[in-house]
């Protein structure tokens, strides 16, 4: 029976003693007037570094100048701004995991066989142990969310983007009705904008009708 050199014996240690990966949070770009299938803008976002794009300004939970919210529309002066699409962040759901340290990802990717072809046993060898994914914590997820829609308003051409929120997940179950779990900041959605004239958004401008779309 073939022995099991240092090496080998040392690996699954090591990969376990790195921790769990990050989440990673997927960008998404849908369009505003005339239909667009805007997958490709998704794609390219989602290749872009997280700290690539400190150029975009974020606003969150607040209107600026020239910009109105009522009945459910958004509106802004044309003017001051173009809208330039709705922008989104939620977590991958990608079997193929898209890991942040991509180191990861050759050690990882070629054990996701092995999990679905052994009923998920797989799990248990210690290799697969930096694989698994940690939620962090509610503000690292918002860092997170908000760096995603970063990259987003940058491919779409922005330098601006208007977070609404971050939104939460609630579960709940089915039988009974009751909340078994409830987890903050699991994802967000807002809006890529170009202010004209260059990113200072501390200019007066007025209010007027602009681009309407529904939240």
């Amino acid at each position: 029976m073939p022995r099991l050199g240092p090496i080998s014996l040392l690996l699954p240690l090591a990969l376990a003693s790195q921790g769990c990966a990050a989440t990673v949070f997927t960008p998404r770009v849908e369009s505003v007037g005339e239909y667009k299938n805007t997958q490709a803008v998704s794609d390219k976002a989602a290749d872009i570094e997280d700290d690539d794009a400190p150029e975009v300004k974020v606003v969150v939970g607040q209107l600026l100048p020239g910009m109105t919210y009522k009945d459910g529309v958004f509106s802004v002066d044309p003017e001051s701004y173009e809208v330039l699409g709705k922008v989104s962040a939620e977590p991958s759901k990608r079997v193929f995991y898209p890991f942040k340290e991509k180191w990861r990802r050759p050690v990882c990717w070629p054990q996701v066989p092995l999990v679905y072809a052994t009923l998920f046993v797989w799990l248990a060898v210690p290799t697969t142990w930096g694989c698994f994914v940690h939620p962090g914590s509610p503000d690292e997820r918002k860092d997170d969310i908000v760096a995603t829609m970063r990259r987003a308003t940058k491919v779409l051409g922005g330098n601006l983007v208007l977070i609404g929120g971050f939104g939460g997940t609630v579960v709940i179950n089915a039988a009974t009705g009751a909340q078994l779990s409830q987890t903050e900041a699991t994802h967000g959605v807002g809006w890529a904008l170009r202010v004209k004239g260059g990113p200072d958004t501390s200019h007066k401008a007025p209010a007027g009708i602009g681009v309407s779309m529904k939240l």
